[in-house]
């Protein structure tokens, strides 16, 4: 599925914009922390929620942080994004986190945003 992205209104201002999704169809108790520094585009977060819930590759952890991340910067093009993940496992009630950042090469990250990442 595509992500719906738009014209960043903020272009040329420093922002972070972050999502934050419980996905039932992956785990019970999954929840998506998404973080990113948007260029050009940005993306609405009903778009993200849409985008996330519709990923298929959902048979284990990094491959769908993975998917999500990869998909998200190929048509959004940040400058930076975050995903956080935190899955807990339904029969042994483990917690696993799983952390994937991506940036665009040789991108620094402003230093009067740098805490909000």
């Amino acid at each position: 599925m595509a992500i719906n992205t738009q014209n960043n209104p903020l272009k040329g201002k420093n922002c972070v914009l972050s999502f934050e999704v419980k996905d039932k169809t992956f785990a019970k108790d999954a929840k998506v922390t998404f973080s990113y520094i948007p260029d050009r585009e940005i993306v609405k977060q009903n778009d993200f929620c849409t985008f996330v819930q519709s990923i298929q590759s959902k048979d284990c952890v990094e491959t769908f942080a993975n998917q999500v991340i990869e998909q998200f910067y190929n048509e959004a093009l940040p400058f930076y994004t975050k995903l956080e993940l935190k899955v807990k496992h339904p029969n042994t009630g483990e917690v696993q986190y799983l952390k994937v950042v991506k940036k665009q090469p040789n991108y620094t990250i402003p230093e009067e945003i740098r805490d909000l990442i």
